[in-house]
């Protein structure tokens, strides 16, 4: 379920366009059985309605899971280039972004909010009204009381730069 709902929800994600066989077999595969990320979904009865993705280590999460499993990245990064070779740029894309936050770690521990979304129909305000529930929010909160339980001292985001509606769930959390 949380590897559709991401290419639904996050189509342009470097993770998305590494395909659904990258998504399934490592990332939420391999890393969320190592604790590397951890990943959750949500469910409005039967359907899948959200998912969270975070990690307690937001510059080295993916150097450590290839220093950890080099075959099984490549195990499951070949087939996705191989079917569409066009993807050694979202490749190289979140390589860029990974080495980025290298540079720039604190050195306190430092969580991030890797992939995160909501399907419109279990996110707007009829279904807030009507239900109760506000599923970014309980999402939201479960990842971070997991990012404090594994030590982070900091969480952050990073977000599009035109990905509105995600700044302002954020801008109205910052700081709690």
């Amino acid at each position: 379920a949380i590897s559709a709902l991401h290419q639904v929800l996050l189509p342009r994600s470097p993770l998305s366009r590494m395909g659904k066989h990258f998504l399934r077999s490592f990332y939420y595969g391999q890393l969320t059985a190592d604790r590397i990320i951890w990943a959750c979904v949500a469910f409005c009865g039967d359907e899948p309605g959200g998912f969270i993705a975070a990690t307690g280590d937001a510059a080295g999460f993916m150097p450590a899971a290839a220093r950890r499993h080099p075959v099984r990245l490549a195990w499951a990064l070949v087939p996705s280039l191989i079917v569409a070779p066009g993807r050694i740029a979202a490749l190289r894309e979140g390589g860029t972004v990974q080495s980025h936050l290298r540079d720039s770690q604190a050195p306190e521990r430092v969580g991030e909010i890797l992939s995160f979304g909501v399907l419109a129909e279990y996110s707007g305000a009829k279904f807030v009204r009507e239900s109760g529930v506000r599923i970014g929010d309980e999402l939201l909160n479960a990842a971070l009381e997991e990012l404090l339980r594994r030590g982070a001292n900091r969480v952050r985001a990073v977000v599009d730069t035109d990905n509105i509606p995600a700044k302002l769930f954020y801008s109205i959390r910052e700081g709690e």
